[in-house]
């Protein structure tokens, strides 16, 4: 019985039927050019869809910052992508700054991003495998709510050892 469930979890985690989250490229910070492809040893991707008016938001950041720190070197990569009006990015940077958040922050001045993955709501998240395949989405955040995903990521990267 416990082969039929081992056999369901690696079909989940290895599993050939699963979207591919779409290419983009986005503007950093710091003014450095940012997609995709630039992290091929990624083992987990998150991408993270968040403003700076979004209290959800900046709470779920300050767990993934948490749990980042722990498994940057282990193959995790974190995009937050900012979905504030490029006129905000002062706003943005402060956040960031007081927040001391290390991942990759990624502005979506005319929500360009956003509107290629279809974004309505904020926070939205997506892990994504290292070829791109989106294994957990979730809307929304409430505290107790990265658990399901921080399994998950640490599931990918064992499973790319």
């Amino acid at each position: 019985m416990s082969f039929f469930f081992l056999i369901l979890f690696l079909s989940g985690v290895f599993g050939e039927n699963r979207e591919v989250f779409p290419q983009f490229k986005g503007e950093t910070l710091s003014g450095s050019i940012v997609s995709l492809d630039d992290f091929p040893d990624a083992r987990a991707i998150v991408v993270s869809f968040w403003a700076s008016w979004c209290k959800p938001c900046i709470k779920e950041l300050r767990k993934m910052e948490e749990f980042y720190r722990i498994y940057s070197q282990s193959g995790l990569v974190v995009l937050a992508v900012n979905e504030d009006a490029s006129r905000s990015k002062k706003k943005v940077e402060s956040i960031v700054r007081s927040n001391k958040f290390s991942f990759e922050i990624i502005l979506d001045k005319n929500g360009t991003i956003k509107k290629s993955v279809g974004i309505s709501e904020l926070p939205t998240t997506f892990l994504l495998d290292g070829k791109r395949n989106i294994v957990y989405h979730h809307i929304g955040y409430k505290p107790g709510d990265e658990k399901e995903l921080f399994e998950k990521i640490i599931e990918l990267l064992q499973a790319g050892k």
